[in-house]
This record gives C-alpha cells, structure tokens and sequence, in this order.
C-alpha cells in the first residue's frame, strides 16, 4: 500500500537484529460487518486494502541463565546448536548473546529460491520452478548484496574450519 514507508523491509531487519520480534500493523474499514459475515469473508479479501499502520516492537530476552550454561557445555566439549522459530535476525542476536556464535564470525542465512540456470535441462512447462538453497551473510540482515554461495561451497567452507580446528566443528 501507499502507506507502507519503502524501507520498511531494512527497518524491521534493523530492528529484529537488535533482538525485537517485529510484528507489522495495518487497518482498512471493512464498513458495518456482523460476525456473521466477517466470519464467512475470504481471507484475501479482508487483507487487501490494507493502510500500513506501523510496526510493532517486542523485546526477545535472553534467560540471564543462557549464556554461563551454554559456555559450561561448550567447555565440556558438547556441540551446541539453537533451533527456533523465530525471524533469522532475532535468533542471530539470541546467539551471539548466548555466546552460540562468535562475536565477528560469519552467520549465513538460507532461502529457499528459483534456480534460473540454463546449464540446467529444458523442463516442461508445466513443471514446478527447480529450487535450490541460497546462502548470503547475515551481516546486513540477509539482504546481501554479495553473490549467494551455493550448498556444496558451505559443506566446503565448513570442512575447512572443522580441519583447521582438530575436526571439532560446531563453533561460531
């Protein structure tokens, strides 16, 4: 919508790299709407429309007991690894303050996304998109401008660092 600000996209990245969980706000007047028909309205059609309202902060929190437990394992020689739901931005700011990633270590972010080789062979045209997993930086949010690495040159990267640690791995 007109509403909605162009940055909005680096602005809630910002935000959630700060540990904020961002949740968008938007209205329209639906008019004079009873249960029943609110209830019985097509999703799409009650999303379209929408006027941008703001964003909504909420502060993520780590557990004051986070951190010493997770260098206690680490120091006990147990690979440690966080699995959430949350945005990529808000679990990158978790683990560097849970000490799951190392302060200037290079936390990558994966999407999922339409592989546009033509090295690939001709598909049908009925055929779903081939996809493939994309790696960029977090640096910035994910939103890198710097070429994507594909899987094979992670698995690559990864079993260059476990070498040079001994084989041990898992680190940030």
């Amino acid at each position: 919508p007109a509403s909605l600000p162009a940055d909005y996209a680096a602005v809630a990245a910002a935000h959630a790299l700060q540990g904020y969980y961002v949740i968008a706000l938007a209205a329209k007047d639906v008019g004079r709407l009873g249960d029943a028909a609110l209830h019985a309205a097509p999703r799409t059609e009650l999303e379209a429309g929408l006027h941008f309202a703001g964003l909504l902060l909420f502060r993520n929190e780590l557990k004051p007991t986070s951190a010493a437990a997770i260098a206690e394992l680490k120091a006990g020689g147990v690979r440690t690894v966080m699995l959430t739901g949350d945005n990529a931005q808000c679990a990158h700011y978790i683990a560097r303050a849970a000490g799951l990633t190392a302060e200037h270590g290079t936390v990558l972010v994966a999407t999922l996304e339409d592989e546009d080789d033509a090295a690939l062979p001709p598909q049908p045209p009925e055929a779903p998109p081939v996809q493939v997993v994309r790696w960029r930086p977090m640096a910035d949010g994910g939103a890198s401008a710097v070429a994507p690495l594909s899987t094979a040159e992670v698995e690559t990267a990864l079993a260059a660092g476990a070498d040079s640690r001994g084989g041990g791995g898992g680190g940030g």
